[in-house]
């Protein structure tokens, strides 16, 4: 809900510190985003919900230009693809005042509006994030390709740093992420000031190097054992992180399917219709894991809950990848969560119904999340989640 605006005329400020001030108070509020468009009140989003700041003043044509060239925000290549052809960029910010920002910069219509994802300066464990257990064992996979996928804002990012953060801990390994921009900055050594077992190296895309594909194609000679790929964008980004994965590497990335059988349709449809069958053949031998995720607001209205859908790639998925019948992986995955458990595999609509019957999330949220045509599954769900001893139900 749009919080409604003061009927009194709004002032405008058109100064460099006015960015950081609307910063600081978003930190305060609790807001995960800040919206700033020039001549408008700044917005904030909160749980999910959009609002402008109550009372607060016009962000004027000149701020947003002072921000971005007295902080020195985005390096000069950075400044190239936004004021250039490309016409936005991202970086991440840091003040003593406001913590990490991601900065999404673009030029609109109106001019140069920013979009601020307010950042932590420490990187969440995998239960407080209220992801599956199943997600602890990431680290200990050999190999092969992770997924992470889900609309803006539903915690991917913030997912793979948790895993990430907890396979420093546990693995002598080596480490290497290209992020654009770097989100989270991983400590080099543990809370009782001695190294930590593994090693790393965060590349940020732009700054460090000039593209994903690039530095996969370095990765390689830097004897890695986990790399992470912040987005896989384009073919050629997705080519050589499917190399990196085929090589006996441990890869993350991340994805905007809402569903796993979307994701591995995307990739296949990503290549020529004439590579479709050797690119299936691939994914079923080099993905491991995907989990799409869902931020659903929590039954007392406050704060947010996450809700996975988790594919893991046994032989009946892979067997349904190689024979291009993708539109069965949703049924597999629900018939592998009941006879294999311990796959931590479970559909959207089993993962709904666990957190409404957890009290987590209320049964208009749920449905909401549901297409007409799994309504029937979703009620499966509900009867077989409630039927389930209640010391089990987490």
């Amino acid at each position: 809900m749009i919080a409604p605006q003061s009927s009194r005329k709004r002032s405008i400020r058109s100064d460099r510190e006015y960015i950081v001030d609307l910063l600081v108070q978003a930190r305060y509020k609790g807001a995960s985003d800040l919206h700033i468009q020039k001549n408008e009140p700044p917005r904030m989003r909160i749980d999910g919900v959009m609002s402008v700041f109550a009372d607060s003043e016009i962000v004027g044509s000149d701020a947003v230009e002072k921000f971005l060239d007295d902080t020195d925000v985005f390096v000069l290549s950075r400044v190239k693809r936004l004021r250039g052809d490309i016409g936005h960029c991202e970086a991440r910010y840091s003040h003593e005042q406001t913590g990490p920002v991601r900065i999404e910069a673009r030029r609109t219509l109106e001019g140069i509006t920013l979009n601020m994802r307010l950042l932590s300066d420490e990187i969440p464990a995998i239960e407080a994030l209220g992801l599956p257990p199943i997600v602890k064992t990431f680290p200990d996979i050999a190999n092969g390709l992770i997924l992470f996928t889900g609309p803006t804002g539903q915690g991917k990012s913030t997912s793979v740093a948790s895993v990430l953060d907890l396979a420093l801990d546990q693995r002598a390994l080596n480490l290497i992420t290209y992020e654009d921009p770097i989100e989270y900055m991983h400590k080099r050594y543990s809370k009782n000031g001695m190294p930590r077992r593994g090693y790393i190296d965060q590349v940020e895309i732009g700054t460090h190097i000039e593209s994903y594909a690039e530095g996969l194609k370095s990765a390689l000679r830097s004897d890695p054992d986990i790399i992470q790929v912040g987005e896989m964008r384009d073919q050629e980004t997705i080519e050589e992180t499917l190399r990196c994965a085929d090589t006996g590497h441990l890869v993350f990335s991340t994805g905007h399917d809402q569903r796993a059988s979307k994701t591995v349709e995307r990739l296949v449809n990503s290549f020529p219709p004439t590579q479709s069958e050797q690119m299936r053949y691939r994914l079923a031998q080099t993905l491991r894991y995907v989990v799409s995720l869902r931020l659903l607001t929590h039954a007392s209205g406050r704060g947010r809950v996450s809700c996975a859908e988790v594919m893991a790639v046994n032989d009946p998925i892979r067997a349904l990848i190689k024979a291009a019948k993708i539109d069965e992986i949703p049924n597999a995955i629900g018939m592998e969560s009941t006879s294999h458990p311990e796959t931590g595999m479970q559909t959207l609509e089993n993962a709904l119904a666990r957190l409404y019957v957890q009290g987590k999330i209320t049964l208009d949220t749920a449905l909401g999340e549901i297409d007409q045509e799994k309504r029937d599954q979703f009620e499966n769900e509900l009867k077989r989640e409630k039927s389930r001893p209640k010391s089990v139900r987490g």
